[in-house]
């Protein structure tokens, strides 16, 4: 479900611009769901106790990857308050610097916080 709402709130933020394909175990997110992906994950990982459930993507390509390494890691832990993450590790844009805070740094932060209230609505 963590990742389900996730790439649902990627296509909501950018008005459907950007589509996640999640069809075939790994996700490519591409402009209007064709193309070459800008930025491709392979299938997750996901480790679910009692108190968290933890769904990690590789980062494995992708136009926006300037080398493939690093994650996409969704996590909820149980607690009072719940907590709720959004973590990128070890990612390597193809274009650093001011252009990929302005734009895609900050795209990200907007993606998670959207995110994270979804999730806080469907809770109840």
């Amino acid at each position: 479900m963590l990742a389900a709402s996730y790439w649902h709130e990627v296509e909501a933020t950018t008005l459907r611009f950007v589509h996640a394909d999640t069809s075939r175990g790994h996700i490519a997110v591409r402009l209007f769901g064709r193309g070459p992906a800008l930025i491709s994950l392979g299938a997750p990982t996901v480790i679910a106790d009692a108190t968290s459930v933890v769904c990690t993507y590789p980062i494995v390509g992708g136009l926006l990857v300037g080398q493939p390494g690093g994650a996409l890691t969704l996590e909820q832990v149980s607690g009072d308050p719940v907590i709720l993450r959004s973590t990128l590790m070890e990612y390597v844009p193809r274009v650093a610097g001011p252009l990929y805070a302005q734009a895609q740094a900050r795209l990200h932060s907007l993606i998670s916080r959207r995110y994270f209230a979804r999730l806080v609505r469907e809770a109840g």
